[in-house]
């Protein structure tokens, strides 16, 4: 190169290193990373301490955040080698087009719904309290993959078709943008290797460029299942967005030196999709980072759940098993009830509907999203921490790694056949199948027995094997064999 490009507009340098660091150094491209929250943003803040430690320095190019940063706190916990750059997501002049539509479309839309709500009285529900009662039908918040269908005979279908090709270039412009970042940022320093990590997975593209333009290796860090992915939002549920994701991944896995899934069985799943890859792929989980003692708490039995709810991540069948331990036991609020922190599409009115439609309003309690420190002290106090059905049956939510800290009882709801049922075979660990509240709701009643009787729950065993400095060790090791 004989000149560095220009970081671009809007560059904002989030946090610079003041010491050095090891003597290797590595570039990581992460669209989620503190200052931001966003799902994903944990794995890498607590991996690169780690790092730090084996005698790798690893600088970030990340998503600048639109407004204050949400976690400024964090960039302050990385090592003092660490340098962190935010660029921009700029939305492409058609989705802007499309979001001026949108705009007013909504507020035609909320006049007639509004107009309608003065002419029609909500109708009491049963509890007394207006506009209360079962959740209202819509468009699912997702669609399974087996599921997607063309439907270009309604507007909506092309309507989907638009929108992952928007999604795709959207992606792919940040990605161009960040990897023009990156190579800047680079022109003064040496990097050994460069990962991407996804999802949102079109920055993948930003992988080869970088590691053309500083003529290292590329792992490419796959969060979650990319073209495997088992759902897709509804806007995007086409099977343009798979065709278009099949087409990228094998582009990604063509240039990667290195292919880092999640779980083993989205490892098996990369080998089985590029078979002339299968020796790149490797497992890096996720990993629970420090225990956290469980505070004294009273004789209310709580079962407590922290983190997004979006998607089909619903508490409706945790909701659904509380109602027939309820009736099984015959428990009042005071005896045990279910405490939910942290964001939710669709606002806290969505799961007190959910409560409200299962018959057990008044044993739910929502708490507003708080900092990770309020989080922990939440989980802290719990009896149970559960994890709510994800279709995601590849992956293996942080959550419940994060439970693996904790002395409580964790009750993962999962199928049989899921990552998470296979990662924690033998660990003591409750695996249950959502789709039986019976069996949900027995083995809560088994676990509050044990409780009511005096016993407390303690660490689960073996989760030594599962602490993220594990995950690092494999990394490292991957990481010393594609630069030698």
């Amino acid at each position: 190169m004989s000149a560095p490009p220009s970081p671009g507009r809007g560059v904002v340098l989030l946090r610079r290193a003041t010491e050095p660091g090891p003597g290797r150094r590595l570039l990581l491209v992460s669209y989620h990373f503190p200052p931001g929250t966003g799902i994903g943003a944990l794995r890498w803040r607590r991996m690169i301490p780690l790092l730090a430690e084996a005698g790798w320095a690893v600088d970030v190019v990340t998503v600048a955040p639109e407004a204050t940063p949400e976690d400024g706190a964090a960039l302050a916990e990385l090592p003092p080698s660490t340098e962190v750059l935010g660029v921009p997501d700029s939305r492409p002049f058609a989705a802007r087009v499309e979001h001026a539509a949108w705009l007013l479309y909504r507020s035609a839309r909320d006049a007639a719904a509004r107009a309608a709500a003065f002419r029609e009285r909500a109708v009491e529900t049963a509890a007394g309290e207006a506009g209360a009662g079962p959740p209202r039908r819509g468009r699912p918040p997702a669609v399974a993959a087996a599921d997607v269908r063309w439907n270009l005979d309604s507007p909506r279908g092309w309507l989907r078709v638009f929108w992952a090709r928007l999604e795709r270039r959207r992606g792919r412009a940040w990605a161009r943008a960040a990897a023009d970042a990156a190579l800047a940022l680079g022109a003064g320093r040496a990097y050994d290797a460069v990962v991407v990590s996804s999802p949102p997975h079109w920055t993948q593209y930003a992988g080869p460029r970088i590691a053309e333009g500083f003529a290292i290796p590329y792992l490419a860090d796959l969060r979650d299942p990319w073209a495997a992915t088992a759902f897709l939002p509804e806007h995007v549920a086409t099977p343009e967005w798979l065709r278009l994701a099949r087409a990228d991944e094998r582009k990604a896995v063509r240039g990667a030196a290195r292919l880092l899934a999640n779980t083993e069985a989205a490892a098996e799943a990369l080998r089985a999709a590029h078979p002339g890859r299968a020796d790149a792929v490797r497992v890096v989980r996720n990993g629970w980072d420090r225990a956290t003692r469980r505070r004294e708490a009273g004789s209310r039995f709580v079962i407590a759940y922290a983190g997004s709810i979006y998607g089909d991540r619903s508490p409706e069948p945790l909701f659904r098993a509380m109602a027939r331990m309820r009736a099984d036991r015959d428990l009042a609020p005071e005896h045990f009830g279910a405490e939910l922190m942290g964001p939710i599409d669709g606002g806290a009115d969505r799961v007190r509907q959910l409560a409200a439609a299962a018959g057990v309003a008044d044993l739910v309690r929502v708490h507003p999203p708080g900092s990770r420190a309020d989080a922990r002290r939440f989980m802290a106090g719990a009896a149970v921490l559960v994890s709510l059905p994800w279709s995601q049956h590849l992956a293996v939510p942080a959550k419940v790694y994060d439970y693996l800290g904790f002395e409580a009882w964790p009750v993962i709801l999962a199928g049989p056949d899921s990552a998470p049922a296979v990662m924690l075979e033998g660990t003591g660990a409750a695996v249950a199948d959502p789709a039986d509240p019976d069996g949900v709701a027995q083995l809560l009643c088994g676990l509050y027995d044990r409780w009511r009787a005096g016993e407390r729950p303690g660490p689960v065993a073996g989760r030594e094997a599962f602490h993220r400095s594990e995950a690092v060790k494999t990394l490292v090791h991957d990481l010393e064999d594609v630069v030698a």
